[in-house]
């Protein structure tokens, strides 16, 4: 594994009686690492302890060989893009940027070249001379991820950092991050779409429900979801007759009635998926296809 960025050992946060995360272990080391999950499976609350802006209610964290609980020094080794889009509006993207290279040290010359640079590397520099009120929410995004990446920290954790950008900044955030962890830096990002994560990585961590669901290589956790069988809704306005050709898939365990359509439970999906797909391109029956 090399390096090792975060260790966890039976990481737990509860908000009253509310689990946020439930028991979590995982260790990780460097280069780009996706966490997934659906909105609500804790992956914002794991982001928060690790960052340090929140204190877990049991078990051990480390992040970068510390642990980062009131811990300032390990905080500047950090850059934390949140999910929420709050901002204070009155302030310019510049004097936005500044106030955190001012923060940790910089004279005003510097933190200025330093916000130059930045800007100029998530091609924000047309925008900062703007007020936050005035941009949308995909320019906030980028302004955020600008500001993950002022100083050069060494790990870079980003919360849902995607969300609301258009194609083309996307592209370029996703470019950003790939450079930053070809020069060193560890990076740690959140996202609920599998696609994202599998643009940038092939190391995810998958949490459900707080709970830690499955740690290592996409493949591998795409081998083991494989071996679970799954319930796949399929929507039509023809349920008895796809009902009869599903049943004749052996891997098709069972069929349900759905308002919509049809539920099947599917043992061995990725066998299915493509035996499902030539029925449907050629043996489906002409008088039913379109439909």
């Amino acid at each position: 594994m090399g390096e090792v960025t975060l260790e966890a050992e039976r990481l737990t946060k509860w908000y009253g009686n509310i689990i946020g995360i439930n028991d979590v272990n995982m260790r990780i080391g460097g280069g780009i690492h996706g966490l997934l999950g659906v909105n609500g499976s804790g992956k914002s609350t794991l982001i928060k302890i690790i960052t340090g802006m929140m204190r877990q209610s049991k078990g051990s964290i480390r992040v970068l060989g510390e642990e980062p609980w009131d811990n300032p020094r390990l905080r500047r080794r950090i850059g934390y893009c949140p999910e929420g889009p709050s901002m204070y509006d009155e302030l310019t993207g510049e004097e936005f940027l500044l106030r955190k290279a001012l923060y940790h040290g910089l004279s005003m010359s510097e933190a200025l070249a330093e916000v130059k640079r930045i800007a100029e590397e998530v091609e924000l520099t047309d925008f900062v001379a703007r007020k936050l009120k005035g941009y949308s929410r995909g320019m906030r995004q980028r302004l955020k991820f600008a500001n993950a990446l002022l100083l050069d920290p060494e790990l870079l954790v980003l919360d849902e950092p995607l969300n609301g950008t258009d194609p083309f900044a996307r592209l370029r955030m996703m470019e950003v991050i790939r450079e930053r962890a070809r020069g060193g830096a560890h990076v740690l990002f959140s996202s609920h779409i599998l696609f994202e994560v599998e643009e940038l990585t092939e190391n995810v961590i998958v949490l459900h429900k707080g709970t830690l669901l499955a740690e290592g290589r996409i493949w591998e956790i795409r081998a083991l979801m494989d071996k679970v069988p799954l319930k796949i809704f399929f929507r039509t306005d023809q349920p008895y007759e796809l009902s009869e050709a599903l049943l004749a898939f052996q891997e098709v365990e069972g069929i349900f009635k759905h308002p919509s359509g049809v539920v099947a439970h599917v043992r061995r999906p990725l066998e299915f998926y493509p035996k499902f797909q030539r029925y449907i391109l050629e043996e489906r029956p002409d008088s039913t296809r379109g439909r």
